[in-house]
């Protein structure tokens, strides 16, 4: 198979892409995957195709993402083309803007589903202006794939502002690119970057290829995005300008650790459902919390013990985790299992009121119990870094997929006790993690104390009010008459400035609320409940 991309003539977002192939049979399925790895969600990604067309007999719309190719002759070639709207702006889309092309195969490569094994050739019809960055291999300036399934895990960075720096660290080669208008610290990028992969190759003791890529687009508006491949990750942060500020660089520190531990964390220790990945259906599991939660934990912590992150930076991220843990009402509802299953329904949207937990946040704070828990049973003889290192041998190196249950036998042949009130607790269950997670940080070194939300709406209401008053989220356990989406507007009957200062130490508050267009009115009575209490490292 080839493949032929340049940017349409007529419309500087759109790709023109054509597809040479020789037939095998006289009808062919040609099809587009229906989602990424790392987001486990349906992309539609066929919605930004225009204008199918085929040098050889007919095509037409079978499905939401695949097509017939019809009355041609086996053994001839034909070459399909169409146009691709490349505006999806993170880093697992296709993407042109004026400065740069990131294109991600698996979005706006369409394949025959008889030759998802054959060999590929992409040629990129780009101005010279354009540099690349990508870990594909190269052959007389054609782009070389081994089948389809490299396609998809190769993305090309093309940019007209690219830098570049690496590193070698344990006899692979790490390419970092950074696409901006920025006058890069090398010598502190390195430094930074090499150091957390030392730590992250200590746990695993080997890499799983030769080279590695960071490729990173630095856009000049507000943007944080990354996704995961085998050889590379894509990283888009923003704004651009913001680079040399401590904030920034912390975030993109962060990210680039969470990408790389995903090399080993979901592309070599994969779950059972996603070995080998279907990118043209769903796929359900339940170890969401495995492959996002674990690797989020790891992403700072890595960043900490390698010195990167200082004891109040990294101190910082905990806490933000415990925040984002202890403000979503669905903890109270769905376990992290069942979240993980039901990412393909809403798991990437804020969704409705209190119906989900976060495979990350409650994910990465499961991982710190248990890194704990093993500590402590083993006094402090294993850790969890035994449990990932026994996990990539038994299961990333065999090519073997993984259940939930398989992690928790790694888990108990480590630490040496039997685990299942704890997965039984806060894996699968929905109890609270306060009492456990607080021994858990404490043992760990932190100091830790319970506090109420700043406030008083959240901790004596039970509601969550943005700056012009209106309500973003209400405690799982609120009967107050107040919805998301209610704007207040008046208190006792007078226009308010500051809906926080209007409290002060009241009880009892007559409020005016808009909703639905009509305006209505509503007494509201401080529970003294305590809503939104969460843990805070001191």
């Amino acid at each position: 198979m080839h493949y032929s991309i340049k940017i349409n003539e007529s419309h500087q977002y759109f790709l023109s892409i054509q597809l040479t192939f020789k037939a095998d049979d006289d009808q062919m399925i040609i099809k587009l995957p229906l989602w990424r790895p790392g987001r486990y969600q349906v992309q539609n990604f066929a919605k930004n195709i225009r204008g199918l067309d085929t040098s050889k007999g007919k095509i037409q719309v079978k499905g939401r993402n695949e097509w017939l190719l019809s009355d041609i002759k086996k053994g001839e070639q034909v070459t399909v083309s169409y146009d691709y709207y490349a505006r999806h702006q993170d880093a697992g889309g296709t993407w042109v803007s004026e400065q740069f092309c990131l294109i991600n195969f698996i979005g706006c490569a369409l394949v025959p589903t008889s030759q998802l094994k054959d060999k590929i050739e992409v040629e990129l019809l780009f101005d010279k202006a354009f540099k690349t960055a990508t870990s594909a291999k190269v052959e007389n300036g054609t782009f070389i794939f081994e089948d389809f399934e490299e396609l998809t895990e190769t993305p090309i960075l093309l940019g007209k502002q690219l830098h570049h720096g690496s590193f070698i660290e344990n006899e692979v080669t790490h390419h970092i690119w950074l696409q901006g208008g920025i006058t890069p610290d090398w010598e502190k990028i390195i430094k930074d970057f090499k150091a957390f992969t030392k730590v992250q190759l200590e746990i695993f003791k080997s890499f799983p290829h030769k080279e590695f890529h960071y490729l990173c687009i630095l856009p000049i508006f507000k943007h944080y995005h990354g996704v995961e491949h085998h050889k590379n990750t894509v990283i888009t942060l923003g704004p651009s300008s913001d680079f040399h500020q401590d904030d920034f660089y912390n975030n993109l520190l962060g990210v680039s650790s969470h990408e790389l531990f995903h090399v080993w964390n979901i592309k070599q220790i994969r779950p059972k459902e996603l070995l080998p990945y279907d990118l043209f259906k769903e796929s359900y599991f339940d170890t969401g919390y495995v492959a996002e939660g674990v690797t989020t934990y790891y992403g700072d912590a890595c960043l900490y013990r390698a010195g990167v992150f200082s004891e109040t930076q990294y101190k910082k991220e905990l806490n933000t985790l415990l925040d984002r843990h202890f403000e979503n009402q669905g903890r109270f509802v769905k376990s992290v299992t069942d979240s993980s299953l039901e990412l393909w329904v809403d798991g990437y949207e804020k969704g409705i009121p209190s119906r989900k937990t976060s495979i990350y946040v409650k994910g990465a704070l499961v991982a710190l119990m248990l890194d704990s828990e093993i500590q402590r049973i083993t006094n402090n003889r294993k850790s969890l870094d035994d449990v990932m290192f026994l996990f990539n041998q038994q299961y990333g190196g065999q090519k073997k997929g993984y259940t939930s249950k398989d992690f928790q036998e790694i888990v108990q042949q480590v630490c040496g006790e039997d685990m299942e009130r704890f997965f039984s607790d806060y894996v699968y269950g929905i109890k609270s993690l306060e009492l456990q997670l607080k021994k858990s940080l404490e043992f760990l070194g932190w100091e830790v104390e319970q506090t109420n939300a700043q406030s008083k709406w959240m901790s004596d209401f039970g509601i969550k009010l943005s700056p012009n008053g209106e309500v973003v989220d209400i405690a799982y356990n609120n009967n107050e008459d107040i919805q998301v989406g209610d704007v207040f507007k008046y208190c006792e009957q007078q226009k308010v400035t500051s809906w926080e200062n209007v409290l002060m130490n009241k009880e009892k508050i007559d409020i005016s609320i808009e909703r639905d267009g009509q305006i209505l009115a509503k007494q509201l009575v401080a529970k003294k409940k305590m809503y939104y209490s969460k843990l805070s490292i001191i």
